[in-house]
């Protein structure tokens, strides 16, 4: 079969596929590879210009006898496939679920602000977190994954998604005046753009907005840096210590822990495209400021 796809979402593309053409109720390795199947139907053509335009820099990061490349497709199947399960029938279609919750019961009563990257199965963080805490968890979608916001509003308890484009001022005086955790992923779903920092990130950058973490380190609040990698169909937690209390230093605690569970699960990380290149003479100044000009040259300019 072959779907014709507007744009390059790929959870909505892949996801609505295989609502079309579902996986057959056979073995793991018979449905592996139907799902593997749609996606060159459904996404092939965008895999190739992402690896044309940033394969260099994903098999820079590989470590391992296996074929990069192989590794990265087969693991995308597997993200699609044991989510569209996961939407189907929920949390029994993954096999640690129970695991994962119990894992994330160590975050305590006190963590506010989890900040993350799209790393493994992300997504399903904020449903962990929400059933382990027992409070209000409130992930930042993106407006474009319809799906993935329509999974939260089913089965978020206490919270709801907050929809990128939409929040606003009063999302904001909600949670700071609740308990629940607001959840970021800062390479694909993070508010505001009016500050930035440059991350020194694999040996590159990330441009990464602060607005919340500035809110939350201001207000004292307990903020951690956590993602979900996956393995054999089931997901696993990282989850850092509290951040230091101070932007520039929670940044760099935050790099250093996705620094390492990139560099040990690199085919789950979905956003090379966002690595930069460091400039000649390396950057100096994270702070990019209001109009998004470097600290450094704003001060050379006066």
């Amino acid at each position: 079969m072959t779907i014709r796809v507007e744009g390059s979402n790929w959870d909505v593309d892949v996801l609505r596929a295989l609502t079309e053409c579902p996986p057959p109720a056979a073995g793991p390795a018979e449905r592996h590879l139907h799902v593997l199947r749609l996606l060159v139907d459904v996404i092939g053509g965008d895999v190739k210009l992402f690896l044309r335009r940033h394969g260099s820099k994903y098999v820079a990061r590989w470590h391992r006898p296996s074929d990069p490349i192989t590794a990265l497709v087969s693991w995308m199947a597997e993200y699609f496939l044991r989510l569209h399960d996961f939407m189907q029938v929920g949390p029994r279609a993954i096999p640690t679920w129970s695991d994962a919750v119990r894992e994330a019961r160590a975050l305590g009563d006190s963590v506010r602000l989890l900040m993350g990257m799209q790393l493994g199965y992300t997504l399903l963080l904020p449903l962990i977190v929400e059933e382990a805490t027992g409070r209000p968890a409130y992930p930042v979608v993106h407006e474009q994954n319809p799906l993935v916001l329509e999974m939260y509003r089913e089965r978020l308890r206490l919270g709801r998604p907050l929809i990128l484009t939409e929040l606003g001022s009063a999302d904001i005086r909600r949670w700071l005046d609740s308990d629940g955790i607001v959840m970021v992923n800062v390479d694909t779903s993070y508010p505001g753009t009016r500050h930035a920092r440059h991350l020194p990130f694999l040996d590159g950058r990330l441009t990464i907005p602060t607005g919340l973490l500035s809110l939350a380190v201001r207000r004292s609040f307990d903020v951690r840096a956590i993602a979900a990698p996956g393995a054999c169909g089931g997901v696993s937690l990282e989850m850092s210590p509290q951040l230091p209390g101070e932007v520039e230093q929670a940044l760099r605690g935050f790099g250093a822990c996705f620094e390492r569970w990139v560099g040990e699960h690199p085919e789950q990380w979905m956003a090379w495209g966002s690595l930069q290149e460091v400039p000649a003479g390396g950057e100096k100044d994270w702070d990019l400021g209001p109009e998004g000009v470097p600290a450094a040259a704003r001060d050379r300019a006066s």
